[in-house]
């Protein structure tokens, strides 16, 4: 066999496994936001099994690993996180990609996500505020957005003094951003966490 034809089955090869695993992760999504957190957690924890043995190595692995990283979160699953924080740590500065034409944004907002998961609230917070840089930077601004809508969740969560108003800038121009651009599943959550955190008083401090 040729190296070219070797290089393209290979490559063939890569993209039916990743193609494989983005439909576990979609499929752990859509039980997740039907309610059925059991069934989530268990089609994540297939791909995580074994040490995260299931991710393919190579042009892919990153990407696959950051997309691990927002299936991780939502769930909560503190066994997990910590191992997949220690292998993007690394990476932090770069901006993850699918492929040739799907990108998924800075490492930096995925390791805050895991940091979150395991309360680890200062660390995200300095990851959350290294992707709002990197992506201001090259004006990513849907990057951006949904790292803004993140980072205002950590602080609502947080809640030391002045969390409250950052988290409302924040919010509201994740929102601007979401409206503009059509992201309605962004403009959607900014909502839910707008309303949790209410308006501010006179004085700036959340009511």
């Amino acid at each position: 066999m040729s190296s070219t034809r070797r290089y393209a089955q290979t490559h063939d090869e890569l993209v039916e496994h990743l193609r494989s695993q983005v439909r576990f992760l979609e499929r752990s999504a859509a039980a997740f936001d039907a309610g059925d957190e059991d069934e989530a957690r268990r089609l994540y924890r297939e791909l995580a099994r074994d040490d995260f043995a299931q991710v393919s190595g190579g042009f892919f692995w990153l990407g696959e690993m950051c997309l691990l990283a927002e299936a991780c979160a939502p769930l909560g699953d503190r066994d997990t996180a910590p191992a997949l924080y220690e292998r993007l740590r690394p990476y932090a500065a770069y901006n993850a990609q699918l492929g040739l034409g799907g990108a998924l944004g800075f490492v930096d907002r995925f390791l805050a996500l895991l940091a979150m998961t395991f309360a680890s609230y200062d660390v995200a917070a300095d990851h959350f505020e290294s992707a709002l840089a990197a992506g201001r930077s090259i004006g990513a601004t849907t990057f951006t957005a949904q790292t803004q809508r993140d980072y205002g969740e950590l602080l609502i969560a947080r809640g030391r003094p002045g969390d409250a108003d950052r988290a409302r800038e924040l919010l509201s121009d994740a929102l601007a951003t979401a409206e503009a651009t059509g992201m309605s599943g962004v403009a959607e959550r900014v909502a839910t966490l707008a309303r949790a955190l209410g308006p501010a008083d006179a004085g700036g401090q959340a009511r």
